[in-house]
């Protein structure tokens, strides 16, 4: 997964915020 790619930058943080979302439900956005 090169990090290059501008969607695989915004999947990363994605990937380690989701499962802090489910664990504490707060507005993403």
């Amino acid at each position: 997964m090169p990090s290059e790619s501008p969607s695989d930058g915004i999947c990363f943080p994605k990937r380690i915020i989701l499962p802090q979302a489910y664990a504490n439900p707060r507005p993403l956005q």
